[in-house]
This record gives C-alpha cells, sequence and structure tokens, in this order.
C-alpha cells in the first residue's frame, strides 16, 4: 500500500470507530421497538417466590409484561428498575409485570430481587421449559401479552434509562388500548 493510502486509512479509522460508538450507544439509549407477534402465549404454571403457584391464564383479562431474566445478568438488574416503575405505574390498571427467573440458582434470584427492592410478581423456571415454549435466546428478553393472552410484542435485550421506560410505558398503554 503506498504512502497516500496509508494515510488515508489512518486518517479514516478514528472517523469509522467514532461512528461505530455513536451507533452502539445511540442504540443502548433508545431500544428499538418490539417485534410484533400474535400467537396465543403458551400457559404455564410455576413456583413465586413467595412459595405459591401462579399460572399465566391466572392473569387472563389483563395485560402482562412477561420478562425473562436472571440475577447474574447485568442488563438485567439495569432494566428491573423501570419494570418496578412500570408495575407501580399499571398495576391498578390491568397490568401485571410478571418475571421469570431462569438459568438460575433460586436464593440467588431471591437474594437479587429483595436487594432490588422488586415488588412485582416473579416465578421461578427450574427446568427452563419456558424458554423454548417463548422461544427466549437470550435474557433479558420481554414478551407483551394482550387480555386474549396472545403474544402481542417481544423484545430481547434490556429497557434501559428514561428511553427504554418510555418505550416500555408506551407498549403498554398501545396494549391497553387495543381492542380485545
Amino acid at each position: 500500500m503506498d504512502r497516500s493510502r496509508r494515510l488515508l486509512v489512518w486518517l479514516l479509522a478514528p472517523v469509522i470507530l467514532a461512528a461505530m460508538g455513536t451507533v452502539v450507544y445511540l442504540s443502548r439509549r433508545m431500544p428499538p421497538p418490539p417485534t410484533q407477534t400474535s400467537r396465543p402465549a403458551p400457559d404455564f404454571r410455576l413456583n413465586g417466590f413467595d412459595g405459591r403457584p401462579l399460572a399465566l391464564s391466572d392473569l387472563s383479562g389483563r395485560v402482562v409484561v412477561l420478562n425473562f431474566w436472571a440475577s447474574w445478568c447485568t442488563p438485567c438488574k439495569q432494566e428491573m428498575p423501570n419494570l418496578e416503575r412500570l408495575w407501580l405505574e399499571f398495576k391498578d390498571r390491568g397490568v401485571v409485570v410478571l418475571g421469570i427467573d431462569v438459568q438460575d440458582d433460586i436464593e440467588d434470584a431471591a437474594a437479587f430481587l429483595k436487594a432490588l427492592g422488586i415488588t412485582y410478581p416473579n416465578v421461578f423456571d427450574p427446568d427452563q421449559d419456558r424458554l423454548i415454549a417463548y422461544q427466549v435466546t437470550g435474557i433479558p428478553t420481554t414478551i407483551f401479552i394482550d387480555r386474549a393472552q396472545r403474544i402481542r410484542g417481544r423484545f430481547a435485550g434490556g429497557y434501559l434509562g428514561e428511553a427504554g421506560y418510555a418505550e416500555l410505558r408506551r407498549q403498554v398503554l398501545a396494549l391497553m388500548s387495543a381492542p380485545p
């Protein structure tokens, strides 16, 4: 490679790296809208961290924000305050935030929930069967379920920061206003 080409590469490399960094930064600040689907949500019955069983079918007639997480997952820890905030805002309006702990130790998960002050319902999936049923390939993943228990959206990744909360809230409001 001649000298002028090498110089051009050295001059363009920082610009390209800065552009890539900007894209990564912006993608972490503003999650894309969840992909839209419309299929029945697979029912399940799992034990909560309070020891009581909870079935998805028990929540029929409500909008459900189903979130797959684990105590060792850093983005899960970062997004849980937004899920808690959503729960506190909408729990009296027919919306349930439901966490499913996967690929985890139950004691670690219980301590994690307590340390973060999470009050929305959470269940433990010891067999990981719900990962397969909901086609979850990474955590955190959030599934949006309408009142008729149909999957209406999914997002793989964390709803982080104010932009993440705004997108979560937008998705819930859209499901709440959708016809049954």
